[in-house]
């Protein structure tokens, strides 16, 4: 119990902190595409992070970056510990625009090696990953990355074209320990 505790403390207080040293330069991936240094947004979110916090009047709940009902609230973190081969999904509902979305972006934690985990978005294929099927910031990437890299939670995005208007599932999986490792956690998830 003390190393999970100690372990949430950390993640928290890096989260809280800024969590790395990113800066807007280390923010770019190779070639055109570049992602924001700290989490996607569209501009008017700038605005409200500035005001601080959002806060929702009982009995609506904060849901990324808006208020909602507390039924449409996804539950983070996505915790993926135990055995191999372990699954855990999240439920959730998209519009037709929001089914549009091209990736699916992921901040994770304990992702130290690649393969280790895979993701499926509905009945599309399991995708396996590693440096080859994902978009890393530039500042996890430099810094190793999913090979034992110097960040404990990385971000990155999944390009994908499984979404669709209705009832969507992604679902994690915990592929293989390397003797260490029993699992990870998707901190965050956005389309």
């Amino acid at each position: 119990m003390f190393h999970r505790t100690a372990a949430v403390a950390l993640l928290s207080l890096s989260l809280a902190c800024g969590g790395d040293d990113t800066t807007e330069e280390d923010a770019g991936l190779d070639g055109a595409a570049t992602l924001d240094a700290s989490e996607p947004r569209d501009a008017s979110s700038d605005a409200r992070n500035d005001a601080g916090p959002i806060e929702c009047e009982a009995p609506r709940v904060v849901c990324a970056d808006r208020c909602c009902d507390p039924d449409e609230a996804i539950e983070l973190p996505v915790e993926v510990l135990g055995a191999e081969g372990t699954v855990v999904e999240r439920r959730f509902e998209l519009s037709a625009d929001e089914a549009r979305a091209a990736y699916l972006w992921m901040q994770v934690n304990n992702l130290g090696y690649q393969n280790k985990a895979s993701v499926r978005v509905n009945e599309g294929a399991w995708v396996d990953l590693n440096h080859d099927t994902v978009e890393m910031h530039d500042a996890e990437r430099r810094r190793g990355g999913m090979v034992h890299g110097g960040h404990g939670t990385i971000r990155f995005r999944l390009a994908t074209t499984d979404f669709r208007q209705g009832e969507n599932v992604v679902a994690f999986r915990f592929n293989r320990s390397d003797g260490i490792s029993m699992g990870f956690r998707v901190v965050r998830f956005q389309l």
